[in-house]
């Protein structure tokens, strides 16, 4: 699916690259202080719940 082996044959190994996946209906703006530096790049809701009682807050 990703041929992970090509891109290590090009030397490509990710070296300073950081990738975090919070999957807890982490709200866009939340308050929580281990989220205060964070820098959130992309935020997809795939379930188009309108329940707001799971959001991190």
């Amino acid at each position: 699916l990703l041929e992970a082996e090509k891109i290590w044959s090009m030397n490509i190994c990710g070296s300073g690259v950081r990738v975090g996946i919070f999957d807890t209906g982490l709200a866009p703006t939340a308050s929580h202080p281990h989220f205060q530096r964070a820098r959130i790049q992309e935020r997809t809701d795939w379930t188009s719940s309108d329940d707001q009682d799971s959001l991190l807050r």
